[in-house]
């Protein structure tokens, strides 16, 4: 037994469940991983043995929240709940109490689908509470729940990044910088690892401008935005330059890219 925490493994880890005798977390990458008793198929990994002493994965799908007891329960980024493990008191949701799940099984025949797909601006969604702030052409384009936990640079020299001064297109930007190198680019950085990994990326500057547009509807002081301070962008204006943008009148200017300005990342 240990009294004391002891580290597990040098993964990154965004949320951790404990169950009847199991234990089941995402990774920073949205993967699933369990451990522990085996007994009902509760780990998800298609067998009831043996017990796992360390921790497996599951599948190849992405995972946006989990929890457990004696079964487990997922939902995954498109909202969809899964469900696997004991069946007895039909905890599973699937209408019936046999036979257990050994594997995440889809709870309804359709996909759960969280308002905020199809809700108005400033709609928060439900799966991971990033705010609908509106579109840019066809894709509907949704702002974390928070910003980063620290003002960071645009890079950490004054140089060119090639593939990066689109204006509407800020997952382009934000893949070219970390193509050119992740280190250099703190705040595409950030955006790039934010979990799951990939989904989200620094808005370019008219996707950002949608904040400051949209201001009313979105409720900024309720959705924690700065109105005193810059944001990044992720579109270049130049070799020494990235554009920036305040949300305390709107002003859209520019800032040498050594500079740190507040970060709040979107997705789609």
């Amino acid at each position: 037994n240990q009294t004391a925490p002891v580290k597990i493994g040098t993964s990154s880890w965004v949320q951790i469940t404990a169950g009847a005798l199991h234990t089941c977390g995402i990774q920073a990458d949205g993967s699933l991983w369990c451990w522990g008793w085996a007994g009902n198929g509760r780990l998800g990994n298609g067998s009831t043995s043996p017990n796992q002493t360390a921790p497996v994965k599951i599948g190849t799908s992405s995972w946006v929240q989990i929890t457990a007891e004696g079964h487990t329960c997922g939902v995954q980024p498109d909202g969809s709940l899964w469900c696997w493990g004991a069946a007895g008191s039909g905890q599973l949701g699937n209408g019936s109490t046999t036979p257990d799940e050994t594997e995440p099984a889809l709870v309804l025949p359709n996909p759960y689908v969280d308002p905020c797909t199809t809700g108005p601006i400033g709609t928060v969604c439900e799966t991971d509470s990033a705010i609908y702030i509106g579109t840019i052409g066809s894709d509907r384009i949704y702002a974390a729940s928070a910003d980063e936990s620290a003002s960071l640079r645009w890079k950490t020299s004054v140089t060119s990044t090639a593939g990066t001064t689109s204006a509407t297109d800020g997952l382009a930007n934000t893949t070219a910088m970390i193509t050119a190198g992740a280190v250099a680019h703190p705040a595409g950085k950030a955006c790039n690892d934010k979990a799951p990994s990939g989904t989200w990326y620094l808005p370019a500057k008219d996707e950002f401008n949608l904040v400051w547009t949209n201001r009313v509807a979105i409720n900024l002081a309720a959705r924690g935005f700065n109105t005193t301070n810059w944001y990044w962008s992720s579109t270049e204006l130049n070799a020494m330059s990235g554009n920036m943008q305040t949300l305390d009148d709107g002003f859209q200017s520019f800032s040498s890219k050594t500079d740190s300005n507040r970060v709040r990342c979107v997705r789609r």
